[in-house]
């Protein structure tokens, strides 16, 4: 078928300890604190490990990692001894295996002679491959003559992991089981025994404390790992969904409880993705996890019960008693509570102070005010959030209080405005309407000829603030002047006018609009116009932003000097700009709102300030689209012929502008730069691959045609390496395109005498590939084709044409098997669509030419693969390769079909010689499989010169897959 694209006396003592490492640390500190299991035979030897850990790389249903061992050996004799690696070994599942000696600090990097009384420590690794969900036996040996001393790893792991689990809460309902290792393989089969031992308590409630320390918590896994480990621990609870991606085989918990938590693995998995499930499995820490766990509880236990946990011993319980019961109190018990928790730690009042708002008793109020007016912070915070969210009335009475306390200051306004948009409560919305209606005019600045303060010298030109002690709700202090955080404040700001812009409550929407152009900082001016133009329709906002706008783009303060003449109707900025100050005005909220309000009066000021010194790539793209917006014809018609003027930031910008409104003069302006030097190229290639329009691709096609008939018209026969990477370009465009003359472009240069345009198109089918969405579907088809499965193969082929119908080389391949079926009919009108959407490709007229053969039109089948054979360039390239044995397949198919025997042997004999031109040469033919089962090929197989043909194509394949 045609070529497609297609020693026993000494006492020594060992202790080990595995680590889960790759690569392994240069220095790793020892586990302390767990029990040894220590062994010795009847002449003494010992071995001691600490620790078992391993490292995998897929998920739970398989090991596939290292094992790496951390050996201390001891000679406690009185004679020297001799320690090889040779002499120690792993088992798993009985399987034995040599260590590993590729590891960092290795015991063993050469065999030792250790002193008597000498201790060496090292590390030994191994590498494990287990196929099965059930855990393995794992041992370490060392053997040296007829001893032998074997250390069960299994029951190491339980041992050094030191896990607990202690029964707490009401009626010992919760199981906290402490794992003082990372969440990793081995950590599954330890906690998969304790929760089948759990669950036959009949326990319900189970919290996993996991107390790693920084070296295990930096030990890294494979993300198959960590993704199979996130599932597995999200099917113990009940209702979780076990898995979030796809696995072949998903390993879940044997048991399952209704509630169900871990701490000290953060707020997140273990894939380091937020828990996509309704309910987070993951606390931050562990006094949260088990109040989370026990919530329920609580609403089922009498009140009595539940009273005798408030002061439990245990922070989690008493986490979980104090928000589920605080409501429950009388108000005798209630203040014994709040003051008690006064000669506490901070961490008890924070608690206290943040379930105050669950009760409405007026003590809880009075309790929240004192907590807030305390010196600790955490609980006056807590104690805030508390008095927002409690519904009883005198809560927000309490709160309004505070706010206006003359020693209320900033800090203590910004945490009630915190507080009350981290609660999100409508009905503090007057608090917020003062704090954004304060931070406007105290960010206003009054102009030169207004201001009135008796120190302030009558020819100052500072812009003073207003006299902030004078403004109603004044939250100016001394100790914290206006300037303290002008950013924070703009943050803060957008966030609370876009709260009030959400409850409609638009009071402060008058202060914002009179004091707009009044404000200095131009951050909160952002905030603030962006608040005004959201909360009011254009006609109602347009001169107001006519004036914002334009107080921003004027260059300067120029008594001498009349506004320009596009800006003179604006007003003018009260102070004087350089360059970048300038540049630092023009933001984004400034050009979406000139994107809103377009004038033709703006553009020249635009573009001067994309031009000046302290321009970048990042302000022309926000610039661009606004100069297109305001820009006249007669003003895109001056900007066109001052392109060569523009810089490199604003010349790529223009350009995708003028391609985004389809101007007139955009196709003629990019093939202009594809004349200039690479980056005239990159910024047109840019531009016309983004519109991607017929037009766009046919200024690409016309480039490279050019490129190529120069090239080949030419005396040198090569291109000099500027074209050369011009040419690289133009392909590399085009590749993605399905448009015809794209491909046919492509096409003509495979065939081209300039082999370095041969080779350009040859790689870019190559990558293009890569990101070839079907080529999954078209690697199936080719192993149903390898295992003679035709049927199959045209079905995925079918499927393919289907989803993408314009998809060509589908129709190539789906041809070659209707030739196989011995359909040349249906081949013929595969390969017709073929051409159309893949015209003057060579290896797709050479299927022509062979479908013409099977359907009896023999000559105009071979005129035809001559002419293609021809009209290839006798070079060292892949297609002129693949057009010879495709002609060697058109003459073997013409052999077959002719009668006279004449004919046949000169169809035969030049089939030969094709096929020998085919292999013997440099780009040789190398696929020996392909070439015994083509049928095409069947009436050489008797040719006394096919054994040394079969040798050679042997041979270049060997070459090529050394390559």
């Amino acid at each position: 078928m045609c070529r497609l694209r297609d020693t026993c006396c000494n006492t020594v003592r060992f202790a080990a300890m595995l680590m889960v490492l790759m690569p392994l640390p240069a220095a790793v500190g020892s586990t302390t604190g767990f029990a040894e299991e220590t062994k010795s035979t009847e002449n003494g030897l010992q071995i001691a490990v600490e620790e078992v850990r391993l490292n995998t790389t897929t998920g739970l249903d398989a090991l596939n990692g290292q094992l790496i061992i951390r050996v201390v050996v001891t000679n406690n004799s009185d004679a020297q001894i001799k320690l090889d690696q040779s002499q120690f070994s792993f088992t798993c599942a009985d399987k034995a295996d040599r260590c590993n000696a590729a590891v960092v600090n290795p015991l063993l990097p050469a065999p030792l002679q250790l002193a008597a009384g000498e201790t060496k420590e090292g590390w030994m690794g191994m590498n494990i491959t287990y196929r099965s969900m059930d855990e393995p036996r794992l041992n370490l040996v060392w053997e040296n003559g007829d001893e032998r001393l074997t250390i069960d790893l299994n029951q190491t792991l339980r041992v050094s992991s030191g896990f607990k689990t202690t029964l707490m809460g009401p009626n010992d309902c919760l199981a906290v089981i402490e794992l003082q290792r990372t969440v990793d393989q081995p950590a599954t089969w330890i906690l998969a025994e304790e929760f089948k031992r759990l669950k036959a308590l009949k326990i319900r409630n189970v919290v996993l404390d996991v107390k790693a320390d920084s070296k295990q918590k930096a030990v890294q896994t494979s993300y198959v790992t960590r993704t199979a480990l996130a599932a597995w621990l999200a099917s113990v609870a009940e209702g979780q969904a076990p898995q979030r991606f796809a696995f072949m085989t998903q390993v879940k918990s044997p048991v399952q409880f209704p509630n169900f938590t871990v701490a000290g693995m953060g707020s997140r998995d273990a894939t380091g993705i937020a828990s996509s499930g309704s309910e987070n499995i993951y606390q931050d820490d562990r006094d949260v996890a088990i109040a989370s766990c026990l919530n329920d509880v609580y609403d089922r236990i009498p009140l009595a019960a539940a009273l005798s946990d408030l002061d439990h011993p245990e922070p989690g319980i008493r986490r979980a008693a104090i928000e589920k019961n605080i409501d429950r109190l009388t108000n005798e018990e209630l203040q014994a509570v709040i003051d008690s928790s006064k000669t506490q730690s901070t961490a008890h009042q924070r608690l206290i102070a943040e379930n105050l708002y669950r009760v409405s008793a007026p003590n809880a109020v009075t309790a929240l005010q004192q907590f807030v007016e305390s010196g600790n912070a955490e609980a006056s915070q807590a104690a805030l959030t508390s008095l927002v969210k409690s519904s009883s009335p005198k809560a927000a009475e309490s709160l309004k209080k505070i706010w206006h306390a003359k020693d209320s200051g900033p800090a203590m306004k910004r945490d009630v405005v915190s507080a009350v948009l981290d609660v999100s409560d409508f009905r503090h919305c007057d608090l917020l309407s003062d704090y954004a209606r304060d931070l406007i005019l105290q960010s206003a600045v009054q102009p030169p000829d207004k201001i009135e303060l008796a120190d302030v010298p009558a020819d100052s030109d500072v812009l003073q603030p207003r006299v902030f002690s004078e403004l109603p709700s004044a939250t100016y202090l001394e100790d914290e002047p206006p300037q303290r955080s002008l950013s924070s404040d703009a943050s803060i700001l957008k966030k609370v006018l876009a709260f009030l812009a959400d409850h409609s409550e638009v009071d402060v929407l008058q202060t914002a609009r009179s004091e707009l152009l009044n404000i200095s900082n131009i951050t909160i001016q952002d905030v603030v116009a962006d608040f005004i133009l959201q909360a009011s329709n254009d006609y109602d906002s347009a001169e107001l932003a006519g004036k914002y706008i334009r107080q921003r783009l004027t260059p300067q303060n120029d008594a001498s000097a009349a506004p320009s003449d596009e800006l003179q109707t604006g007003q003018t900025s009260r102070e004087p700009l350089d360059s970048k100050a300038r540049l630092r005005k023009l933001t984004s909220s400034c050009i979406n709102t000139i994107k809103r309000f377009p004038d033709s009066s703006y553009t020249e000021a635009l573009l001067q300030l994309t031009q000046e010194s302290g321009g970048s790539a990042s302000l022309s793209r926000l610039a661009f689209p606004a100069i297109m917006r305001c820009a006249t014809d007669e003003q895109l018609n001056k900007m066109i012929n001052d392109f060569d003027s523009f810089d490199r930031y604003n010349r790529p910008q223009f350009l995708n502008q003028l391609g985004s409104i389809n101007h007139p003069q955009w196709l003629s302006l990019t093939r202009t730069c594809l004349d200039g030097d690479e980056t005239a190229w990159n910024m047109a290639l840019t531009s016309l691959r983004d519109r991607g329009t017929p037009e766009a691709i046919m200024v690409i096609v016309d480039k490279l045609t050019e490129l190529r008939q120069n090239a080949e018209s030419a005396k040198s026969g090569e291109l000099d390496p500027k074209l050369y990477r011009l040419a690289d370009r133009l392909i590399m465009h085009l590749n993605t395109s399905i448009h015809p003359e794209a491909r046919r472009a492509i096409n003509l240069c495979d065939r081209s005498s300039i082999k370095q345009l041969v080779d350009l198109a040859y790689n870019s089918r190559r990558q293009a590939f890569g990101s070839d969405p079907h080529r999954n579907e078209v690697a199936e088809a080719y192993r149903f084709r390898r295992q003679k499965q035709y049927e199959e193969a045209r079905l995925v082929y079918d499927k393919i044409l289907q989803i993408d119908p314009f998809y060509a080389q589908a129709y190539v391949s789906r041809s070659s098997l209707y030739l196989r079926e011995g359909k040349p009919e249906l081949a013929m009108a595969d390969l017709d669509e073929a051409v159309r959407l893949d015209p003057d490709d060579a290896l797709t007229e050479s299927m022509v030419a062979l479908a013409k053969i099977r359907l009896g039109r023999t000559v105009e089948g071979i005129a035809q693969m001559e002419k293609i054979v021809a009209d290839v360039p006798e070079m060292q390239t892949f297609v002129r390769r693949d057009s010879l044995y495709n002609l060697a397949c058109v003459y073997g198919r013409a052999t077959e079909r002719e009668t006279a025997v004449g004919k046949r042997e000169q169809y035969r004999t030049r089939g030969m010689e094709v096929l020998k031109d085919c292999t013997f040469r440099e780009v040789g033919f190398d696929d020996v499989e392909h070439i015994e089962n083509d049928p095409d090929l069947n009436v050489f197989h008797d040719h006394p010169e096919w054994p040394a043909l079969l040798k050679k194509i042997a041979e270049n394949e060997e070459a090529s897959a050394g390559n």
